[in-house]
């Protein structure tokens, strides 16, 4: 054993699946702009199989199932070189050490704290009363890391979202399954959707687009799922790549250049507040106060159709995948959950024809009422399930005498549905 070497299991990154893309303006400066639909021209092994402008990726899953490991979240600056500041708990902030940071510098000589220019040291956290949060350089930062089943390579792939919606509605989802599952999330296989919603982060009015994970099946398949994965889950010993060090440059239209101007003594003492006023950079005389933030949670309602924001040529687009304010509208209803599982994996035995019918037999086992449906194919193969949603689509299947390909698990008694696809 050599510890911190041999003791160390963690996936592999293969890449990063962004939200924004890099445009210039008409001044000749870059900006990073938001998109409706997944860039992946950084992962052509996924753009290969999700096409160039796809807004959902499915099947996805959770390499792990502690959400501080899987979708860590943080308040974070950026320089160019590299992290500035981060605060992780909302109480204690760890920042690099430059002069021309008043804030930080007022701290270090009032605490007597000997830190050297470019070393890292900790201060109480100001929260969202900080200058450089109130002027974007530091922003809320969610890394989501995903396996990808379709994928022909075995790693995470990381998707970075500084959306509040964003960040609420994959926390509520996977939260809400573990409950459903006794604590499972590991192994149950998602869609990762990018969805248009209204916001008005200003008092007006805008199209963004958000991060929602969906589980498509019935309540009763997704408890079953979380008890067939039991506690097991050889994924859940493996830890994720640190990934805090890299620089979100489609995140942050403020940070990075902009940043190191002002720390560097470059631009004016002064930051330009979001109403075009003027605030004091570094609010020596003000020390940061220290707070608590609690964990937010609720449930964000989408429409499934709203208009594609407008590009901006101009000198001042708007900030990438930053709805910083809440949903106030809803479109038309959802469309309904699917009526068939995902996929258990592969190597299953498949069948391919059209289903001539489906009967029902009921019964009670030990006082458990029980269900049990019988659908036969065409061809005189009979198969078996107790999902009410897989009947229902299969009854569905012989009114409309479409051909379908039927994955199904031969181990145990009888040929036992666990997909139904279209042929």
């Amino acid at each position: 054993m050599i510890p911190n070497v041999t003791d160390r299991n963690r996936l592999p990154r293969l890449g990063k699946i962004r939200l924004g893309e890099k445009k210039v303006s008409k001044s000749g400066k870059e900006y990073p702009a938001a998109l409706d639909h997944f860039s992946l021209a950084d992962v052509p092994e996924v753009q290969e199989i999700y096409g160039e402008k796809a807004t959902e990726i499915s099947p996805v899953l959770l390499p792990h199932d502690d959400e501080e490991v899987f979708f860590p979240t943080a308040r974070v600056a950026y320089r160019q070189s590299g992290l500035f500041c981060k605060c992780s708990d909302g109480v204690t902030a760890t920042r690099v050490f430059e002069p021309k940071d008043e804030q930080g510098a007022a701290f270090i000589k009032s605490t007597g704290l000997a830190v050297s220019e470019g070393e890292m040291f900790e201060m109480p956290c100001p929260g969202e009363d900080c200058p450089y949060f109130e002027n974007k350089f530091c922003k809320n930062l969610g890394r989501l890391m995903v396996l990808l089943p379709k994928v022909p390579r075995f790693g995470v792939y990381e998707v970075a979202t500084s959306s509040w919606n964003s960040m609420v509605n994959v926390l509520n989802v996977a939260r809400a399954v573990k409950n459903l599952t006794g604590g499972k999330v590991s192994g149950i296989p998602f869609a990762l959707v990018l969805k248009p919603i209204q916001v008005q982060p200003d008092g007006k009015a805008k199209t963004v687009y958000v991060l929602d994970l969906e589980f498509r099946g019935t309540l009763l398949e997704l408890a079953r799922r979380g008890k067939a994965l039991g506690t097991g889950n050889p994924l859940t010993s493996l830890l994720l790549p640190e990934t805090a060090g890299e620089v979100p440059d489609d995140l942050y239209p403020n940070g990075g250049e902009s940043l190191d101007a002002v720390l560097n003594g470059k631009a004016s003492p002064t930051l330009a507040g979001s109403d075009g006023t003027a605030r004091e950079a570094a609010r020596a005389a003000m020390m940061p106060r220290r707070t608590s933030v609690a964990k937010a949670a609720t449930t964000a309602v989408h429409g499934k159709t709203a208009p594609k924001p407008a590009d901006s040529d101009g000198d001042e687009p708007p900030p990438p995948d930053d709805d910083d304010g809440r949903p106030f509208t809803s479109g038309p209803e959802a469309p309904p959950l699917e009526l068939t599982a995902e996929n258990d994996g592969p190597g299953l035995p498949e069948w391919k024809g059209k289903i001539k019918s489906v009967a029902s037999k009921d019964g009670t086992t030990n006082g458990v009422d029980w269900t049990l449906f019988n659908i036969m194919g065409d061809d005189g193969h009979a198969f078996i399930s107790f999902s009410e949603s897989i009947a229902a689509a299969a009854a569905k299947m012989v009114k409309t005498e479409k051909a379908v390909r039927i994955v199904y698990d031969d181990s145990g008694r009888g040929h036992k549905i666990q997909e139904i696809l279209p042929a």
